[in-house]
Parts: C-alpha cells; structure tokens; sequence
C-alpha cells in the first residue's frame, strides 16, 4: 500500500542533467515536489573534450616510426550520463520498493528514456503507467500536469 502521506502517481521529470519527482492528487492538480528526489548530475551538458585531457594521447605504429593519435574506447560524456540514469532508476526502485508510488509517469526526453528503460528493474517496470519523450525540465507545474494528465486517474 502507498505510504499515506504521498498519492500513488509520481512523475519523474528528468534529462540528462538533473531528475524531479512530482506527485499527482489527481487529474486536476496540483502537483506537489517530492522534495529528497531532486537528483543533479554532475555537469553532463559539457563538451566530452571537458571531461577528459585535451588532446588523446599519441602512440607509435608497430611496423614504423610513424605517431598516431589513439582515440578513447569510450565518451566520458556518454559514461556520466550512464553513471546518472542508473542512479535514477535505483532511489524509483527504492521507492517503489517502500510503496512510496504505485504508478509512475515518466518524462524524459527519448535518449534519455531509452537509457532509463535499460536499469528498470522488473518491480518497476510494472509501475510505469507512461511515459513522454519530451524535455520539461524547465517546465512549470501546470505545464507538466497539463502534458500527463490523460495518464493520471481522476480523484
């Protein structure tokens, strides 16, 4: 049973960058903060170039004298970004877990909700009532209420 003091619909409003809960009393409003998820990464909306060295490290051929650049096996850029969805998915499972929510909408936009969908456990992935592949961020309440409201149940 959800914890009484917080209505079943939570929205997850996230990018690449930072990550706010929402929960929903209904399809009316108002939506109120869940104040211990906003989540903030670290600051992922730099160049990859920022998070590492400046130029990649040069290496020399086998067979010749000749110096090549050696490129990473990976974009760090790619890797936080990674590092702080994973980190989203786990405090919704844990949530989830402690019936914190019973449904969950999430809006995020479409990378972003492809990496999301990749660390939902299957607890989760049960409570997902829809999502929306779009960037409100900076979006107001109302704003956010009025994009979910054909998700949320009325009261």
């Amino acid at each position: 049973m959800p914890h009484p003091a917080f209505p079943k619909t939570w929205i997850l409003v996230a990018d690449a960058a930072q990550a706010n809960a929402w929960a929903a009393s209904g399809r009316d409003g108002p939506l109120t903060a869940v104040p211990e998820f906003g989540l903030k990464a670290e600051d992922t909306h730099g160049f990859s170039r920022d998070l590492k060295s400046d130029r990649p490290g040069r290496s020399f051929s086998s067979s010749d004298s000749r110096r090549s650049a050696m490129q990473p096996p990976h974009d760090p850029h790619d890797e936080a970004k990674a590092r702080f969805t994973a980190l989203v998915a786990k405090r919704l499972a844990v949530a989830c877990r402690e019936h914190r929510f019973s449904r969950l909408i999430v809006v995020a936009p479409p990378r972003m909700l492809g990496i999301l969908r990749k660390d939902y456990n299957e607890e989760l992935g049960r409570c997902i009532a829809g999502e929306i592949d779009k960037d409100l961020t900076k979006a107001t309440p109302a704003e956010i209420l009025d994009h979910v409201r054909s998700f949320l149940h009325a009261t």
